[in-house]
């Protein structure tokens, strides 16, 4: 049933690291409810030991060995090679840093703005002049914080597109196709 299950997710295209984690927490045991169950403070010494439990009276089994790992799984220990490689890429790893630039510019430009808008609610300003100056530099701060901001998000959507979409197929094909008077060999696809 469990395998029908694993097969069912595996065609609906569900990601198989989810499906193991899925399938480990549907297969683990779980101890007996009476043995979570929290219990009054005074129960535990009103009620009386029953011994011990028939598993601790047999005498303990010898411990299994230790499956040694495999080649595979020594050599990935070993390897520098990231764990998410699209992120080493230039063309994910330029946008997403810009972004993070322009989204601190963008917020020092917001608190810019804040402080401006507090000033003019304090009433520091005190001629017309100071007003306005005072109002033209916090909508100005505002501005610039809203194009800053839009720009980041521009940058994080163009990092975001990059990391997922799909890599380009490396699939190299070599055709013979016979022609009159000869033949002609074709080559599609990309070098790696």
């Amino acid at each position: 049933m469990q395998a029908q299950r694993t097969d069912e997710r595996l065609r609906a295209g569900m990601n198989p690291h989810i499906l193991l984690a899925v399938v480990s927490l549907s297969t683990a045991e779980l101890p007996p409810a009476s043995a979570t169950a929290p219990q009054p403070p005074g129960a535990q010494e009103a009620a009386p030991s029953p011994g011990p439990a028939p598993e601790e009276a047999q005498p303990p089994k010898p411990s299994e060995p230790v499956k040694p790992e495999s080649v595979r799984q020594q050599a990935l220990k070993r390897s520098k090679v990231a764990r998410y490689p699209r992120l080493d890429q230039p063309r994910v790893l330029v946008p997403a840093l810009a972004g993070a630039g322009l989204g601190l510019a963008s917020g020092f430009f917001y608190f810019k703005a804040t402080d401006f808008h507090g000033q003019l609610e304090d009433g520091i300003p005190t001629n017309r002049s100071e007003l306005q100056a005072t109002l033209d530099s916090g909508r100005r701060a505002q501005r610039t914080a809203l194009i800053l901001g839009g720009a980041s998000v521009l940058a994080f959507g163009t990092a975001a597109f990059f990391y997922f979409r799909p890599l380009p197929s490396t699939d190299a094909t070599v055709t013979l196709l016979p022609g009159p008077g000869g033949a002609a060999a074709v080559f599609s696809g990309r070098l790696p």
